[in-house]
């Protein structure tokens, strides 16, 4: 599974070259959780769903002055 997500996000990572945040989900601390991924055993359950946007908000609470100048 975390090998999974760090290859996505190599594939995405030349977003972040034109100002899109990016997070590293393969090395988010619950990432092994089992309750963050589905019965597919690859796309995020609703747990999963909430924690990453959770991770978002964070980030972007992090990130707030730099995304105010980039949207003006």
């Amino acid at each position: 599974m975390v090998e999974g997500i760090a290859r996505a996000n190599v594939a995405i990572r030349s977003a972040e070259t034109h100002g899109a945040l990016c997070l590293e989900l393969s090395e988010h601390p619950g990432v092994a959780d089992r309750a963050n991924v589905g019965k597919d055993g690859f796309h995020p359950s609703a747990v999963g769903h909430r924690r990453a946007a959770a991770a978002v908000l964070d980030a972007l609470s992090q990130d707030r002055a730099e995304w105010r100048a980039y949207a003006a």
